[in-house]
């Protein structure tokens, strides 16, 4: 009898402690939902910051960790927006939360492994909500972002970088960062925002944005050559930014080197023209290189008394059977052949013919004359 009821009283003690920890679970559950409701209508107190921040924390960690992130990403911004819309939200907890969660995602933040990685489109929702706003915590968000193994996630991190206000301090570090991840991209709209972080953002002084833009083109100009890239308007932009600096510049051999990149991003564009069976889209982004890079080429390369401008994008734009010749003929004039020197194989310039520009042998004959070129944006 007395075992009975030990066993008894066991059991009742048994479930006791069950029921309390179950509802202690369910405290805990209550407080990690919060009642932003509540929070949003103070100034952000300490206590306020401290829980909104470890509420973050917990629910960044389970987006990244999702198997559906864009089922559960967009439904945390979308409750975390409607606190910051609310008529009764305070400045101090709109400005509070925005940092609250760029401090979680800065301090969770997953790189990708690859293009299918949930992660990735994690990050890209958030990143795509943080930059929504101006939080100075977001830049840290930024950084880590662009090196991602995912194009969105660097897209949309660049995007942010664009839109951020950035110090001097800031770029100190961010100039060689994007340096060294431009250099290497591959994605043609976000090598776009790369170049506008550079030139439209109110950077630094041109002297030290042109190093960095020179380094960056020359690397991409090696992989057109090389491994059969191709050049992007976003290259004939930067281009032009530099062509726009070029009476700035004091220094002759900088200026040598701008005209020598922007001699060889024309001649990449019209060797993959006539060369390689580019497909539609990628003939007509290489007709606007063509008409933007060698429009910069005519401003700052004047040729000397008797001599006519060579004209590629007349001979594009132009089309028929011998268009791609004609091209052909045209960029030759610019910068030499086998047989004779172009414009700039002559003073003041001297580049060797052809730019020095080495080509992996064609698999194959030259590809047939294409269709007549379609008209290009101006």
């Amino acid at each position: 009898m007395n075992s009975a009821m030990g066993i008894r009283g066991i059991s009742r003690g048994v479930l006791v402690a069950c029921q309390v920890l179950a509802c202690a679970a369910a405290a805990v559950g209550q407080e990690q939902q919060l009642n932003l409701a509540d929070i949003r209508k103070n100034n952000f107190t300490s206590i306020d910051k401290q829980r909104v921040q470890d509420w973050c924390q917990q629910r960044i960690r389970l987006i990244i960790d999702s198997k559906e992130p864009l089922k559960v990403a967009p439904a945390f911004v979308t409750e975390v927006n409607s606190h910051i819309q609310a008529t009764d939200a305070t400045s101090a907890f709109k400005a509070g939360i925005v940092e609250a969660v760029a401090t979680a995602f800065a301090a969770q933040y997953k790189p990708a492994t690859d293009a299918k990685d949930p992660a990735a489109l994690a990050s890209v929702v958030l990143l795509a909500f943080l930059k929504a706003y101006d939080s100075p915590g977001a830049l840290a968000c930024y950084k880590l972002a662009i090196n991602d193994a995912f194009p969105g996630v660097r897209l949309v991190a660049a995007e942010g970088l664009l839109k951020s206000k950035l110090s001097a301090q800031d770029w100190e570090t961010l100039l060689l960062v994007l340096q060294k991840q431009a250099s290497t991209e591959t994605d043609p709209p976000t090598m776009d925002r790369f170049y506008r972080v550079l030139t439209m953002n109110g950077g630094p002084a041109v002297d030290r944005v042109v190093p960095v833009l020179m380094a960056i083109l020359n690397a991409r100009l090696t992989r057109f050559e090389q491994k059969g890239e191709f050049p992007a308007v976003a290259d004939a932009n930067a281009a032009a930014w530099l062509a726009g600096k070029f009476a700035q510049i004091n220094n002759n051999q900088t200026k040598n080197n701008i005209v020598l990149a922007t001699a060889r991003l024309v001649a990449d564009a019209v060797h993959h023209y006539t060369k390689t069976e580019a497909g539609r889209e990628q003939r007509e982004q290489l007709e606007r290189v063509v008409v933007v890079a060698e429009a910069q080429l005519k401003v700052m390369v004047k040729p000397a008394a008797g001599q006519t401008q060579p004209d590629v994008t007349t001979a594009m734009t132009d089309g028929g059977v011998e268009r791609n010749a004609k091209m052909e003929k045209a960029i030759g004039a610019w910068i030499g052949t086998d047989e004779a020197d172009g414009i700039l194989n002559a003073a003041p310039y001297s580049f060797p013919r052809g730019l020095g520009i080495k080509r992996p042998a064609p698999a194959s004959g030259p590809a047939a004359t294409a269709p007549a070129a379609t008209a290009p944006a101006r």
